[in-house]
């Protein structure tokens, strides 16, 4: 009688191959998780800018930042696909404060809040680095 040769994997051989997929991912998801909230907070992060300018263009047609609301300035209050909420903290005649709030899974971020002051300076509530988040 002959032997017939099967064809086909071990048992063996696919329980390695996916041993060494699961370690792969295994690998790749917090690094790639860890990317998506850095996206997240750099279009939060965009946005905030483009309030500021947009708090400049009302100073200079009203000579104040008071009565400026995200409204009246035709900003959403939530950006960067859900994960931030937007709020102009503190509006007076000569300067403002700009904030973003992590909201949802955004809210675990080591940054925590992201501010923008009308001089330019910029801060977190969070305890990461500045640097590291902005």
């Amino acid at each position: 009688m002959k032997k017939q040769k099967t064809k086909g994997f071990h048992l063996i051989e696919i329980m390695i191959a996916l041993a060494i997929i699961s370690i792969l991912a295994a690998i790749a998801l917090p690094s790639y998780l860890h990317h998506l909230v850095r996206a997240k907070r750099l279009e939060a992060e965009t946005q905030l800018t483009k309030l500021a300018i947009a708090m400049e263009k009302y100073h200079v047609e009203n000579n104040s930042y008071q009565n400026a609301s995200l409204a009246v300035l035709n900003f959403p209050d939530v950006v960067a696909r859900g994960n931030y909420k937007l709020n102009i903290t503190k509006a007076s005649d000569n300067d403002y404060v700009l904030t973003a709030n992590p909201i949802g899974k955004q809210a675990e971020d080591t940054c925590g809040q992201l501010l923008l002051y009308s001089n330019g300076d910029k801060k977190i509530t969070g305890d990461n680095a500045i640097s590291k988040c902005w």
